[in-house]
Formats: C-alpha cells, structure tokens, sequence
C-alpha cells in the first residue's frame, strides 16, 4: 500500500473509492487500517493538529460501508 500511497491516497480523498480488505480480519485488517491511516495523514498533507479528524473519518467510511473488511 505504501508504495502506491499517492494514488490510494487520490482514490480515497477524491474518488469515493470503496476499499475491501481481505485476510485476518483480527490483525491485518488493523494494519490496513493503520496504513490508510498514515497514508491520508502524509499525503494528503494533513496538519498534525488534524489527525484525529483523520481516524474519525476512516471509521465513518467503516459505518457508510466504503471500507470493508472480512470479520
């Protein structure tokens, strides 16, 4: 993920992508998660003080089901 971080980044903030992650929902889908995470916070150039805005939004694209995981 990080090696394509632009364009997943473009995909995400721009595109309305929806995202399905597949495999160990318990660990992996929480490393994803944790990606995406940094991923939006870097590259979307996004101002420390406006991290949390950034976990707050990744879980509402989970509750508007744009981001799936195996569970």
């Amino acid at each position: 993920m990080l090696q394509q971080a632009a364009e997943l980044a473009d995909l995400i903030l721009n595109e309305s992508a929806y995202i399905y992650v597949c495999g160990d929902a318990k660990n992996m889908a929480k490393d994803v998660a944790n990606t995406m995470s940094q991923i939006i916070k870097q590259t979307g150039n996004v101002a420390p003080s406006s991290y949390p805005v950034v976990e707050v939004w990744l879980s509402l694209l989970t509750l508007s089901h744009c981001i799936h995981s195996d569970e």
